[in-house]
């Protein structure tokens, strides 16, 4: 995220940006998966910022044993 230029460098762990990025990555899967798609990482981004696309995003049931936002994610 340091390179992507979202954190800056000299952020540590106790600062709330680190925290947020942190929650994102969970949110995401990202260690689950190994990592996260770029094109995952935009699209999340874009939704942050109020962007949607119809065409890309499923009408479906919030996954079982998840909550919130996390129980409506589902990556393809």
């Amino acid at each position: 995220m340091v390179t992507l230029g979202f954190l800056p460098e000299s952020v540590t762990p106790e600062h709330a940006d680190y925290k947020l990025i942190e929650e994102l990555w969970t949110l995401m899967e990202g260690k689950e998966r190994e990592g996260i798609q770029v094109r995952d990482l935009s699209y999340v981004l874009k939704v942050i910022r109020g962007y949607r696309n119809a065409e890309i995003e499923l009408d479906c049931q919030p996954v079982e044993g998840k909550q919130g936002l996390a129980a409506f994610i589902i990556f393809d």
